[in-house]
C-alpha cells in the first residue's frame, strides 16, 4: 500500500526491504518501488534483477518497466 499512497518519504524503507534475504517482503516492496516511479530506486531494482528469485526478477523488470527511465535499457534488455 505505500506505492499507492504515493509518498516518497517511503522510498527507504522500501528499499531497505528489497534488499533483504529471504523476505517475501521483497515482492510487495519491488512493486511499490515501480508505483512510486521514483528513479533514485533503480539501482536497487536492477540489482533486483540479477537475483536468483526468479518471481523477484520478474517484479523487478515490472518495476523498472513502470519507471520508464531510458537509463535502463540495458536492463530490460
Amino acid at each position: 500500500s505505500l506505492g499507492w499512497l504515493g509518498d516518497l518519504k517511503s522510498l527507504p524503507v522500501l528499499i531497505q526491504v528489497l534488499n533483504s534475504k529471504g523476505s517475501e517482503g521483497r515482492y510487495g516492496a519491488c512493486w511499490s518501488l515501480g508505483i512510486l516511479g521514483d528513479r533514485s530506486a533503480l539501482p536497487h531494482l536492477e540489482k533486483a534483477v540479477r537475483d536468483s528469485d526468479a518471481k523477484l526478477v520478474v517484479l523487478a523488470i515490472e518495476a523498472i518497466a513502470s519507471i520508464a527511465d531510458p537509463s535502463s535499457l540495458q536492463t530490460l534488455k
